[in-house]
């Protein structure tokens, strides 16, 4: 698991090439929402 907090956020990058092949779910919280993304890594 990876976790990583903000005082302010525009942009970022997650690095997944030393993690195995599978699928990850992105989930970024914000005070107004909650997005989740999956990503897929062949």
């Amino acid at each position: 698991m990876f976790e990583q907090s903000y005082a302010t956020f525009t942009q970022d990058q997650i690095d997944l090439g030393v993690q195995p092949k599978g699928i990850y779910l992105v989930k970024l919280t914000t005070p107004q929402q909650v997005f989740i993304q999956k990503v897929v890594k062949e």
